[in-house]
């Protein structure tokens, strides 16, 4: 009986120490990993390393006057060897077992207004920590078991954070609701009642302050029976007031011609043609000056000036 437990002392002494060496020389990660909980579980730790020392202190000196040998079938050593052994096992069930990696799918929310975002993953598992920038929609696959958190970095993205503890072998999933921030639009107009379009929608009524959710250029119309359509295409990058906005009324110019076939072209005061025509016509046009052209034959030309101030006719020929 005694050379048997001698015999499972040596077996339960190397056996440990080969597993122990085995660790430290081709999975540094993971005996980091194992000192790491050590190091978060001092308590657990100091007294597991008490009770092997005292059981080996035991051992020898209960062994006391013998010689070395017949140290390994002393009780007490082989408690302290026992544990050791039990020690190295609880490792490998910890490794093979418990630290098998897994899978984190990250999903976008169904609110969200973009297709894809950028955020940090962040780990953290004993005394390992690493941490990356991804993009989601993404299957973040053979993840080490530990904690991670997560945080979005796109600056027009509603500020989201959230954590999850990954088990071994499990798949976690993590929703973001990727929302864009709003940013206020105050918008008014001189005269006040003024139709405000965006991108072709209708939103409301001057003066007003509109909540905006875009990132993206957006075009802004004013539209009022009676003025010129004011438009404008921007980016809104913060909250914004574009202050009292003039539009531009409408006065009736009428073009008369003495003779029905006289072909003119009027234009505005940047030489850009705003009105064609043959005849007799009447057209809507704003306050400004403005230049008319008209052929008197035989491929010549002649032009006038004149400004808008009020509904105005303009005779050709002069």
């Amino acid at each position: 009986m005694r050379t048997f437990l001698s015999f499972l002392t040596v077996l339960f002494l190397i056996t440990s120490l080969v597993i122990i060496l085995f660790i430290s020389l081709y999975d540094m990660e993971f005996f980091n990993v194992i000192i790491g909980e050590i190091n978060r579980s001092v308590l657990a730790a100091g007294i597991s390393i008490l009770i092997f020392v005292i059981l080996l202190s035991a051992g020898f000196a209960t062994n006391s006057g013998r010689s070395f040998g017949t140290l390994f079938g002393n009780g007490f050593f082989h408690l302290a060897v026992l544990e050791l052994f039990l020690f190295s096992a609880g490792a490998l069930y910890y490794k093979y077992y418990m630290q098998q990696p897994g899978q984190i799918v990250i999903h976008l929310g169904d609110q969200r207004v973009k297709d894809r975002i950028k955020l940090i993953v962040n780990f953290h598992s004993g005394s390992l920590s690493t941490s990356d920038t991804v993009t989601a929609p993404v299957v973040l696959y053979s993840r080490p078991p530990g904690r991670y958190s997560f945080e979005t970095i796109d600056k027009d993205i509603i500020p989201f954070h959230t954590d999850l503890t990954l088990r071994s072998r499990q798949i976690d999933t993590v929703m973001i609701p990727a929302v864009l921030s709003s940013r206020k639009l105050a918008i008014q107009t001189d005269p006040e009642g003024a139709e405000i379009w965006i991108d072709g929608s209708l939103e409301s009524i001057t003066p007003d302050t509109l909540e905006i959710f875009r990132n993206d250029s957006m075009i802004l119309e004013l539209k009022m029976a009676g003025f010129k359509t004011y438009s404008d295409t921007f980016l809104l990058h913060a909250d914004t007031n574009l202050g009292i906005i003039p539009l531009l009324k409408f006065y009736t110019l009428r073009i008369y011609c003495e003779f029905s076939d006289i072909e003119y072209t009027v234009y505005d005061q940047d030489n850009k043609a705003v009105f064609a025509a043959a005849g007799t016509h009447a057209t809507q046009v704003v306050k400004g000056t403005y230049r008319i052209s008209y052929g008197i034959g035989e491929g010549q030309t002649e032009s006038r000036t004149f400004r808008i101030n009020n509904n105005a006719t303009i005779t050709i020929p002069f």
